[in-house]
Order: structure tokens, then C-alpha cells, then sequence
């Protein structure tokens, strides 16, 4: 079990409108998340800010300053994401990413994360 893991936005808001974060905790101790994730998240005022504000608050959820954010093909949530899996030595990229990335991670897609992940 990895006990730490990154994720993007998207995988964070659908968490929260499921009301699901307890599954996650199961499976990992932390959650690190950009601080242009969590920008991102917060943008617009949605009933699932509440549950992952508390998240935030408990700890489980943890932002981060991105040091250096990389270029990927995808957008700057995504890039800090993956820029912090790299700065972390982290290898489990949680996302919604629809297009597969040449990554050396893990990348657990959001909805069907029980069921498979790519690579």
C-alpha cells in the first residue's frame, strides 16, 4: 500500500460530491495537493467545497507549494500535480486524465480507480 499519493482537481471535486473521502483514507495516509489544485477547487463556490475544506482542515488533504511546475500536455492543475509528484518522489498520481501520459507514475483514474490504472 502506498502511503502517499498526489492528485488533480477533478479526482478531489468527485471525491467530494460522493462524499467518499473515508474510501481514500483507507487505502492512503495523505493526500498531496498543488496550491494551483487547490486554487482551482476553490474558484467557484460548490456544495462539495464544504467536504473537501474539512479534508483540508483535518489534514488528510495537504497543500503544496510546487517548487518547479514542468511542462506537460495537460493544464497547470495537472502540471503542478504531476510537477509535485516528482519533487515528492511520489508515484501515485491520482486523476481524470482522459488521454494517456508518458509518466513514470501510476496514474488511478478517478471513476474506474477501483478497477485499473494505467501507466
Amino acid at each position: 500500500m502506498e502511503e502517499k499519493i498526489v492528485s488533480n482537481a477533478n479526482s478531489l471535486i468527485f471525491l467530494g460530491k460522493l462524499g467518499i473521502f473515508n474510501f481514500l483514507r483507507n487505502l492512503y495516509s495523505k493526500v498531496f495537493v498543488p496550491e494551483e489544485v487547490i486554487d482551482e477547487i476553490f474558484k467557484y463556490d460548490k456544495p462539495e467545497n464544504v467536504c473537501i475544506k474539512g479534508e483540508l482542515n483535518s489534514g488528510f488533504l495537504e497543500s503544496f507549494k510546487v517548487d518547479e511546475i514542468r511542462e506537460f500536455p495537460v493544464n497547470i492543475g495537472e502540471g503542478a500535480a504531476l510537477s509535485l509528484c516528482i519533487e515528492k518522489n511520489i508515484f501515485v498520481f491520482l486523476s481524470d486524465l482522459s488521454k494517456k501520459l508518458t509518466t513514470p507514475f501510476k496514474v488511478w483514474y478517478s471513476f474506474a480507480m477501483v478497477f485499473h490504472s494505467g501507466s
